[in-house]
């Protein structure tokens, strides 16, 4: 018994050293995040999204074949004021009803450091796309005991100028820089 519970150990801790091989895994938004700030006349204001989906095909030992594809449900703004989140998502601001997705599908993924990683490609808001290149840090990196699912957290902060993207352009009483932060844990279903 003892040597059968040593073996499980000794296998749970290899396949949690070892590094991923590429495969598909999924973004899981109970464990995820993806928030906004920026600057207004009185401090800064706040939010985040409520509904995103995503994959990533990730390989640990070449990188550069890994990819990444994002989509974000722009309705689901959520600054926890609802007059405020009615407003964001009208014409002046994201007009969900007409772009109700912001999108990014990597072009390039370049190990950077050790766990730290750049990664290029078209990020839509709105309609318009521009070519962004955002730091990445692998932050955890584990097989779940439990289900034998491969899980991976990333954690991902850049900046925007939101009217690149048409994004509230005549607003003068807000900062065009937005700076966003996702925390996104990825799995697959073994």
């Amino acid at each position: 018994m003892k040597k059968m519970f040593g073996l499980s150990l000794a296998l749970l801790l290899l396949s949690v050293q070892c590094g991923f091989s590429q495969e598909r895994l999924r973004v899981v938004p109970s464990n995820s995040k993806v928030e906004f700030s920026l600057r207004h006349f009185t401090g800064r204001a706040e939010g985040h999204f409520n509904r995103y989906s995503g994959t990533l095909d990730f390989d640990e030992n070449a990188p550069e074949k890994s990819k990444v594809s994002f989509e974000v449900d722009v309705p689901s703004v959520d600054t926890a004021n609802s007059t405020r989140d009615d407003h964001l998502r009208g014409a002046e601001y994201f007009d969900a009803s007409k772009h109700p997705k912001m999108t990014f599908k990597s072009e390039s993924f370049k190990k950077t450091g050790k766990k730290r990683y750049m990664v290029t490609g078209p990020l839509t808001i709105k309609g318009h796309t521009e070519n962004v290149t955002v730091p990445v840090v692998l932050d955890r990196k584990t097989t779940l005991w439990a289900t034998g699912e491969d899980s991976l957290i990333f954690e991902v902060t850049f900046n925007i100028d939101r009217t690149k993207f048409g994004v509230g352009e005549s607003s003068s009483l807000l900062g065009s820089e937005v700076k966003i932060d996702l925390e996104l844990e990825f799995r697959n279903a073994k």
